[in-house]
């Protein structure tokens, strides 16, 4: 099975999702499968963990174009600066210290969808996708991508796998009245995911109370099986 992997890159530092995604792609590598690592954010430090697409979203003139150029498109040169390899280093090298604080707009416009800088940079994904043999699922790291899945299933009939883990750090994190927006566009674009996995039952619980929108969540819990449990949800799905 082709599977297109999104994973949120988290720099310099190594966090639960990016060890997840790791596991998994070795999963299901190791069983026979096709699985296209995407980065998103900032480039993969694990040297495991290989890229197989250019970086989207890239942290530096994604972060520039929401709060500069909510308005109208970066210009291209100063794109091309923000993105070199020795910035998107230099914000790698600073991303252990981030905090939720200061990053409302962009939280929001990742899960909601909306937003010229959103809109330009999901064209970018939609663009690769539709240029290169369509996966049979893409699977998404968290559901603070969900505005992703929005654009996609909106130009194309794929199915979206989406993994629930550790949202409620970075969100609950945000002013109260962002992280109640957050929660509720999560809630809202769940319509656009068609099976969610979590990594245990109680992480599973606690997506159930934050997104009660959702009916179903599969657990994949990370031992010797993960290749067949995915597989048998990517196959429900299909």
């Amino acid at each position: 099975m082709k599977v297109l992997l999104l994973t949120t890159s988290s720099g310099e530092t190594h966090c639960s999702n990016c060890f997840r995604d790791n596991l998994y792609a070795q999963a299901l590598r190791n069983a026979g499968h096709n699985v296209i690592i995407m980065p998103l954010y900032l480039p993969i430090a694990n040297r495991s963990l290989r890229a197989d697409t250019p970086l989207f979203f890239p942290a530096t003139s994604y972060y520039v174009a929401q709060k500069f150029f909510k308005k109208g498109k970066m210009p291209r040169f100063l794109e091309k600066i923000l993105d070199t390899p020795m910035l998107l280093r230099l914000a790698a090298s600073f991303s252990g210290t981030t905090s939720a604080k200061g990053m409302e707009q962009m939280t929001l416009s990742m899960i909601t969808g909306e937003g010229k800088s959103f809109e330009y940079q999901v064209e970018k994904i939609i663009h690769w996708i539709e240029n290169h043999d369509s996966p049979e699922v893409i699977h998404l790291p968290t559901s603070m991508l969900t505005g992703i899945a929005k654009a996609i299933k909106n130009r194309m009939d794929i199915p979206i796998v989406c993994s629930l883990q550790d949202e409620e750090v970075w969100i609950d994190d945000l002013e109260s009245k962002y992280a109640r927006q957050a929660w509720e566009a999560i809630g809202r674009n769940s319509i656009y995911i068609d099976r969610f996995v979590a990594s245990s039952e109680s992480y599973k619980s606690i997506s159930l109370d934050k997104i009660p929108e959702i009916k179903e969540i599969a657990v994949v819990n990370l031992d010797e099986n993960i290749a067949e449990k995915l597989l048998k949800i990517y196959l429900q799905v299909k």
